[in-house]
């Protein structure tokens, strides 16, 4: 389940080396983008819960700082059709793994009975983000959960054992809860991100809270500025639009979406969501962070798919139109 809780408990179908820079790429010609921490906000416990994890989610709502949040995983953007884009561990898995080593994750991230209204995300920008942390993820398949005898290591992430968190093994593959393990990869793949405690030492609210500080906020408006490239009018009203579309659309409305489209779409999503954090309203920083998050996981199981279908289905035709031109 979602490290905590949640309204539903059941989950959607690098290393070192990953932070170095390539000799012959200069960091001004490398891309400056974006991976998503995404979550779910606390809500009441799922009616099939057993009695163990109903205590977790008692444990995980009442013992962290507010916002009350339960679970937090990865979103990647894809650079290619057979990239998986959400990274994470659930309670009662075989362990971390790709969104692809899971069920139902339309159901899982967009029932609106279920999980669809409760999630937020925050974007987290660096020099290769997407690449760098892609690789460290692989490096982190199947790292179990913490063991139920020391409460899945929760107790590590509250005060007073947090200050015992840096004693815990942080290295890959050692157990690790859902913040855990995020703060994990992104110390391993991003470190200029600048986690300022050990991995073992945050709960999904207190990574929340670290990953949104306004003075982060700032940092990323500033390196926008100074990335942004010139965007035709036309491209700014087409972003706009696209995102409607990813926000209000129908489903059939988003399986027409081009990839150039949605991508221009989140792009402008993320960065509403760092011009809100830097204003500093709370209302508007949370609609946006939950229109970022609505935003992307419709890219990421409506949009997406549709596209590599319609990819696979031109590649098969054309296969097939050349295979009868060389026949006829």
């Amino acid at each position: 389940m979602p490290s905590g809780g949640g309204r539903s408990n059941n989950p959607p179908a690098g290393t070192n080396a990953a932070t170095a820079e390539p000799a012959d790429t200069p960091p001004e010609a490398r891309p400056y983008d974006f991976v998503l921490a995404i979550y779910l906000e606390a809500d009441r416990p799922g009616d099939t819960f057993s009695y163990s994890e109903r205590a977790l989610d008692s444990i995980v709502q009442h013992m962290q700082p507010s916002p009350a949040i339960t679970h937090v995983e990865l979103l990647i953007p894809a650079h290619s059709g057979a990239d998986s884009q959400h990274f994470s561990t659930y309670l009662g898995t075989k362990g971390a793994d790709w969104s692809t080593g899971y069920g139902n994750g339309l159901d899982f991230y967009l029932n609106p009975k279920g999980n669809g209204g409760s999630w937020r995300a925050v974007p987290i920008f660096s020099i290769d983000a997407v690449d760098r942390v892609r690789t460290e993820c692989h490096d982190h398949v199947h790292t179990p959960y913490p063991s139920m005898s020391r409460l899945l290591n929760y107790p590590f992430s509250v005060p007073p054992l947090r200050a015992f968190a840096g004693w815990l093994d942080d290295h890959p593959g050692t157990p690790a809860h859902c913040a855990a393990l995020t703060a994990r990869i992104l110390r391993r793949a991003v470190p200029e991100v600048g986690l300022p405690n050990p991995s073992a030492w945050y709960g999904p609210s207190t990574l929340y809270l670290e990953l949104t500080r306004r003075g982060r906020m700032v940092a990323y408006g500033a390196n926008l500025a100074n990335h942004a490239t010139l965007r035709s009018l036309v491209d700014d009203e087409r972003a706009v639009s696209t995102l409607d579309a990813l926000l209000r659309g129908s489903d059939d409305d988003l399986r027409e979406l081009g990839e150039a489209d949605t991508t221009a779409a989140i792009n402008l999503a993320c960065k509403q969501c760092v011009d809100a954090s830097i204003d500093g309203d709370a209302v508007l920083i949370r609609k946006r962070q939950k229109e970022l998050a609505r935003a992307a996981l419709r890219d990421s199981w409506v949009a997406r798919p549709a596209r590599l279908a319609h990819d696979v289905a031109v590649a098969m035709s054309a296969s097939a139109n050349a295979h009868h031109g060389r026949h006829a």
